[in-house]
C-alpha cells in the first residue's frame, strides 16, 4: 500500500474509509448534534453512491475495519488521523463520545505497514479537520472546541520535526461548543493558489496569510454554514 499526502488538490490515487457502523444507523441524532435533517434509513445507500463515485474516478479504497464501539462518528474517518508525506499523525478528538476513536486507526496503519509518526496526548485534543495543507511544507491549524492550544502545538511540533511550517489561528465561537467548526469548514483548497472561504467567520490573521501566499480568494455565499456544515 502506498502512503503520503501533503496537498489538499493532488489527484487522489488510495483513501481509507471507514462504512456506516450499527452505533450510526441506530444513533439518536440530538445526542449527537446532527441536526434535523438525519435520516438513518438512507445512511447505507448513500454511502455506496459516495464508495462507487470515487471508484469511478479510479481511487483504491482500503477499508478501517473494527467495533466501532458506540462511537457513531467513525464513518467521518478524516478526523482520528492526519496523513503527512511520511507516515500518519493519531489525532485525539476533542468531542468527547469520539475518545479513543484513534485506535481504529492506528490498528489500519499497523496492519498495513503504514508508520506512525506521532500521536496527540492528553491533555492536548486535536481533530484533523482543525488542519489544511496549504502547499507541500505549509500545514493551516485551528485552535477551537475540538483542536486545544496544547493539541495544536503538539501538531506543530511533529510537523516541524519533518520540516512543515505551521500557522496556528484561533476559530470563532459562532454556534458554540456542540456545533462542529472545524477549520475545514472556512476554507477549501480548489487548486494550489485559489481558496474558497467564508469570509465572516474566517481568522483576520488567515485572510492576511493568504495575500501574503497570494492565494486568490474565492468568497463562499453567506449562509452557506448555516444551511449545510455545523451539526456533526
Amino acid at each position: 500500500m502506498t502512503y503520503g499526502v501533503a496537498s489538499m488538490t493532488a489527484p487522489l490515487r488510495e483513501v481509507a474509509l471507514r462504512r456506516p457502523g450499527k452505533s450510526i444507523i441506530t444513533a439518536e441524532a440530538s445526542a449527537w448534534n446532527y441536526g434535523k435533517h438525519f435520516d438513518p434509513s438512507k445512511i447505507e445507500s448513500e454511502y455506496d453512491r459516495f464508495v462507487s463515485a470515487l471508484e469511478n474516478f479510479g481511487v483504491k479504497i482500503h477499508w478501517i475495519k473494527g467495533d466501532d464501539l458506540g462511537n457513531a462518528d467513525s464513518v467521518f474517518a478524516y478526523d482520528a488521523s492526519l496523513m503527512t508525506p511520511n507516515g500518519a499523525i493519531l489525532m485525539s478528538p476533542g468531542k468527547e463520545k469520539r475518545r479513543g476513536e484513534e485506535n481504529l486507526h492506528a490498528t489500519f496503519y499497523r496492519s498495513n505497514g503504514i508508520p506512525i509518526i506521532g500521536q496527540i496526548e492528553t491533555p492536548g485534543t486535536a481533530e484533523a479537520g482543525d488542519t489544511l495543507w496549504l502547499d507541500e511544507n505549509t500545514m493551516l491549524i485551528g485552535r477551537g472546541f475540538r483542536t486545544n492550544t496544547n493539541g495544536a502545538e503538539q501538531v506543530k511540533d511533529i510537523l516541524n520535526s519533518i520540516g512543515v511550517k505551521c500557522y496556528i489561528f484561533d476559530l470563532p465561537f459562532y454556534q458554540g461548543r456542540n456545533a462542529c467548526l472545524h477549520l475545514m469548514s472556512l476554507i477549501s483548497m480548489v487548486d494550489t493558489k485559489s481558496a474558497l472561504v467564508f469570509k465572516p467567520l474566517l481568522p483576520v490573521g488567515l485572510w492576511k496569510l493568504l495575500i501574503e501566499k497570494n492565494i486568490n480568494i474565492i468568497s463562499a455565499p453567506n449562509g452557506i454554514l448555516s444551511k449545510r456544515y455545523l451539526k456533526y
